[in-house]
């Protein structure tokens, strides 16, 4: 079924793509909706709505399209169509002035002073990257985790238990007041004797920058 609209009247203020935007949303039509009606694909409808005439297939092709959706929103073609050739006109009148401006090409000349000043500056920056590493580092709480026990507080009939946890590298960690050293990849065990009823486990760690952590756990041991 042909689709009968009204002729709206153009405003010569407003471009092609504002126009044909603003008729379709009149009608309360999507992209997707109209694509399927007129058999034009969604890319090139979206670009003939946006002014990117440079994105579609040739000069032909635009113009059939474009004249194909006007019609279908009801819009006067002979004027829509000397709309696009004056913005096409300019677009391309923008385009070869754009290609007339010339490329600046740098020459530079690689002096012993000027090698000399970019490796300072390359020092300099090397430096200031390192002192700011360390400043945030310094800044951080040293990770550490019990990594094999997940819950807060757990329940066994063991006499002993094995605590195993991840921490900073070479560190020295305290399992209820017993010193562990952590490896280089930073974890670290120890096994734990435990007594009848509740067992409170705490790890803690100080980093060299002063900076404490530490964790709690609860051992119910059962009889």
């Amino acid at each position: 079924m042909q689709h009968k609209f009204t002729v709206k009247k153009i405003k010569v203020d407003k471009s092609v793509g504002d126009l044909l935007t603003q008729a379709r949303f009149d009608l309360e039509l999507s992209i997707e909706k109209i694509s399927q009606k007129i058999n034009i694909s969604e890319e090139y409808l979206m670009a003939l709505e946006n002014g990117d005439y440079f994105k579609l297939p040739g000069e032909v092709y635009t113009r059939n399209w474009l004249k194909k959706y006007a019609q279908f929103l009801g819009l006067a073609v002979d004027k829509m169509m000397k709309l696009y050739d004056q913005e096409r006109g300019l677009q391309q009148v923008m385009f070869n002035q754009f290609k007339k401006i010339p490329k600046f090409k740098i020459d530079i000349h690689w002096t012993p002073q000027l090698m000399r000043n970019l490796a300072l500056a390359l020092v300099v920056v090397l430096v200031l990257g390192y002192i700011l590493v360390s400043a945030v580092e310094a800044d951080q709480t040293p990770k550490l985790a019990i990594t094999n026990l997940i819950q807060d507080e757990i329940q066994t009939a063991e006499e002993k238990i094995q605590i195993i946890g991840q921490t900073e590298k070479n560190i020295l960690v305290f399992v209820n007041d017993q010193p562990v050293r952590a490896d280089s990849d930073g974890n670290f065990t120890c096994n734990l004797n435990l007594s009848l009823g509740t067992n409170l486990i705490q790890a803690s760690v100080v980093s060299d920058n002063g900076k404490h952590n530490q964790i709690f756990k609860k051992i119910i041991r059962l009889d």
